[in-house]
């Protein structure tokens, strides 16, 4: 755990930590400066991205449109309940209405209805 901290989370909540990493990839000409959904609130955010972005080397105002969009969402958790089972049976019906002819959408939507009950009553027992 404490390598997962320092690794992948610290430099995502710590300035110090945020500017060391940007300038070390910075000196290998690694992209700096890009747009990420953070994990953390703006208040952690924030300060954050601005020590990375000391050390950009991509043009960070062309993300400004972006970084505006995602502000705008309500980010909201997966389905508590049988959610990966709710994906599949949606992908099932998109597929078949990107890419069969003579699939009826209409059908392929209550067929996925069907499959996303029988998982939600398999789940709820």
């Amino acid at each position: 755990m404490k390598w997962i901290d320092f690794f992948f989370l610290k430099p995502r909540y710590d300035t110090k930590a945020a500017a060391t990493v940007a300038a070390a990839k910075a000196a290998d000409d690694v992209p700096v400066g890009f747009p990420y959904v953070s994990l953390y609130g703006p208040a952690v955010a924030d300060p954050v991205l601005r020590a990375e972005r000391e050390h950009a080397n991509v043009p960070v105002a062309n993300f400004e449109p972006y970084e505006k969009g995602v502000a705008a969402q309500e980010f909201v958790t997966e389905p508590a309940v049988a959610g990966q089972d709710m994906y599949a049976a949606l992908d099932t019906a998109v597929q078949a209405i990107l890419t069969r002819e003579d699939a009826e959408p209409a059908e392929e939507l209550r067929k996925a209805q069907d499959k996303a009950a029988a998982a939600l009553d398999r789940a709820r027992q």
